[in-house]
């Protein structure tokens, strides 16, 4: 037993070197250009050292334990290898006359290095998936670790400054120690590690706040046999344990988060802008479409056989009567289910939906091996149920892991944005002369509200990143989608650089494309033709596709004209 225990172990270390040094490489080598909110969690590190503060500035997400993880590497890592802070030395910082260049220069690396900070909370996550599949089932810890490792959404948004991955890594300990307290319901320290962890999910996201959910469910459980005696004496007794934990929940978020505390006008400004169900690109699908998105997403990285490993994996709980124990493994359909009332759809939201269904599924393919199986009478009936069983787990691995090596190898692509700028000056191209949005090869990032001088207008540059979240939002952006037409249909295209379609990841194409739910083997089959395509050729792109026209005199007018810039004027 001993030795067993030994080798599983053993082999849990394997896989969370391999995923690090896959995942550690990616964070390295992918795009250099950062998504938003990755720009959002550097700048509120450089505001945080060079005004030598623990308050972020930002309370939109608000991505709070992520920043100061960040901070404290970042500069722990500048201070190795260059010996300034990422802002400069230390000394220009207390005189205030700080070099806004020399974080600049930089940005490049400390962008990657802190990419590996979020990366460390994708590998925590593998192993509480790890502990809390045990505690279900032994043996079932390990294969939760794989599917979580292998799940390409945590491939992809592991390796990027978001705040998704961190969030997960607390929720799920908050579950992890949720599940230890119902195993021992005298112990109350897990009672209070689990509010603690319940604390940090939420200042790391808002709706972390929705694992009190667990916190009530585990008071409830603690004090039922009181409801058997008094069910007066019982609420009372609920009431008074909700207000201690309640206290030990603020205290942590005032000790993690003060600034969150002490800003608390703007975080209710804040939450009410956003709790908000129209968002370029993500609304529109109403609640149902909402889970219904969720779902595909789900399938399309792990296909249709996964999904039924988990609807069986929920039936044994129901049928075993384990619900008291299993029930914080379902937090993240809880999550979900909330969530989704909310009109918006980003993939990365439903990582806890992704990550419970995983663990569910890991049980029950446990549960046909270590007891289906041996219940057989006949030896070839075993024999050929296990064979069959071993058959349909290989095609699910194969199915994660060609999604997630399709999503390696288009995460480190070059970026469509990052194109040789003399290319476009041969054109007569330039920032000068070329309107441009958002995530276009003259603004990679989002684009800020400059000036900009119309007179001198001669191209106009459009991305895909953002006329696909239009063209998605049907009627609401009428004027954008007759302009977008209106450029295609009528002036002359003198550029155009694309990436791929083969090389999209499936969480680009879940949040700008509309996409269809593929079976396993339709699955296999487009990975692996798209992988043997790279291999052969090292032309491809990651990226946005990115369109320049050439306007006319009398076209420059009629495009202000549907721009309404006027009307804003």
């Amino acid at each position: 037993m001993k030795r067993s225990k030994r080798t599983e172990q053993l082999m849990l270390v394997i896989l969370i070197v391999l995923t690090a040094g896959v995942r550690f490489w990616m964070a390295i080598n992918s795009t250099p250009v950062p998504y938003p909110s990755e720009s959002n969690v550097l700048n509120a590190v450089r505001y945080m050292t060079e005004n030598a503060t623990l308050d972020t500035d930002f309370y939109n997400h608000p991505d709070n334990i992520l920043i100061l993880c960040v901070f404290l590497v970042t500069n722990l890592y500048s201070m190795i290898t260059t010996g300034n802070l990422i802002s400069g030395s230390i000394s220009s910082i207390i005189s205030r006359t700080i070099d806004a260049s020399y974080f600049a220069s930089h940005f490049t690396e400390y962008l990657a290095i802190a990419r590996c900070v979020n990366v460390a909370f994708s590998l925590i996550v593998v192993f509480v998936c790890y502990k809390i599949g045990n505690r279900l089932k032994p043996k079932c810890g390990l294969l939760a670790a794989i599917f979580a490792a292998l799940f390409s959404s945590y491939t992809n948004w592991s390796t990027l400054l978001l705040s998704d991955t961190c969030l997960m890594a607390l929720l799920l300990f908050a579950v992890h120690y949720a599940m230890k307290y119902l195993d021992n319901i005298e112990d109350n320290k897990y009672l209070y590690a689990t509010t603690v962890f319940c604390g940090l999910a939420t200042i790391q996201k808002y709706p972390g706040a929705l694992s009190v959910l667990l916190v009530v469910y585990l008071v409830c459980v603690k004090h039922q046999k009181t409801f058997q005696e008094s069910w007066q004496r019982y609420f009372a007794t609920v009431i008074g344990e909700g207000i201690k934990l309640a206290v030990l929940y603020f205290v942590t978020c005032m000790l993690f988060a003060p600034n969150l505390v002490i800003h608390i006008p703007v975080v209710i400004k804040i939450l009410i802008s956003e709790s908000r169900d129209t968002h370029l690109g993500s609304d529109g699908l109403g609640y149902l479409g909402n889970l219904w998105f969720y779902i595909k997403c789900f399938i399309n990285q792990s296909g249709w056989i996964m999904l039924g490993l988990s609807a069986l994996g929920t039936v044994l709980f129901i049928k075993r009567k384990q619900i008291k124990n299993v029930v914080p493994v379902y937090l993240g359909f809880v999550m979900m289910i909330i969530m989704s009332k909310l009109g918006l759809h980003w993939e990365r939201w439903s990582l806890m939906f992704h990550t419970s269904a995983l663990i569910v599924a890991a049980y029950a393919v446990v549960w046909v091996y270590d007891e289906v199986i041996p219940s057989l009478a006949e030896k070839r009936a075993r024999m050929a149920f296990k064979s069959v069983t071993t058959v349909v787990l290989a095609f699910v691995l194969v199915v994660l892991g060609s999604n997630t090596i399709l999503t390696v190898i288009s995460r480190v692509q070059p970026d469509t944005r990052c194109v040789d700028g003399g290319v476009l000056n041969e054109k007569g191209i330039t920032p000068e002369n070329t309107y441009y949005e958002s995530y276009s090869a003259f603004c990679p990032g989002m684009r800020p509200d400059t000036e900009f001088d119309f007179n001198k207008i001669q191209h106009v540059m459009i991305s895909s990143y953002m006329y696909d979240r239009y063209k998605l939002s049907g009627s609401r952006y009428p004027r954008e989608v007759d302009m977008y037409n209106w450029l295609s249909e009528n002036c002359e295209q003198v550029y155009e650089i694309s990436a791929d379609p083969e090389y999209s990841t499936i969480m680009d194409q879940s949040i700008y494309t509309e996409f269809g739910v593929k079976n396993g083997i339709q699955q296999i089959v487009f990975n692996l033709s798209s992988i043997a395509k790279k291999i052969k050729s090292n032309d491809d792109y990651f990226g946005p596709t990115i369109k320049v026209y050439r306007l006319s005199e009398d076209q420059v007018e009629v495009f202000i004209d549907m721009l309404g810039v006027n009307e804003d004027a």
